[in-house]
């Protein structure tokens, strides 16, 4: 899910794995340290949005996909039905 990161608020003591993507870009994923669960990610790319793992969510069932990003890479399972 993308979001303005100015409109993220996340609660408790986060860690940050850096790396460096196929595409050049320096990405940054922030997890909770303690039990390793992913909260989000950004890129170097884009300093204004960032995209949240929508299962960190409290509601995740409120969530609509709108759009599918990352389809070049996907695997012959991953199927997502297109319009």
């Amino acid at each position: 899910m993308v979001v303005d990161r100015a409109s993220l608020d996340v609660k408790g003591s986060m860690s940050i794995y850096e790396y460096s993507a196929d595409s050049g870009n320096q990405m940054k994923r922030h997890f909770f340290g303690k039990c390793g669960s992913p909260i989000y990610g950004e890129s170097s790319c884009n300093e204004v949005l960032v995209v949240i793992r929508v299962g960190s969510l409290d509601e995740p069932r409120n969530v609509t996909p709108s759009n599918v990003i990352y389809t070049n890479s996907t695997v012959h399972w991953d199927y997502m039905e297109t319009d």
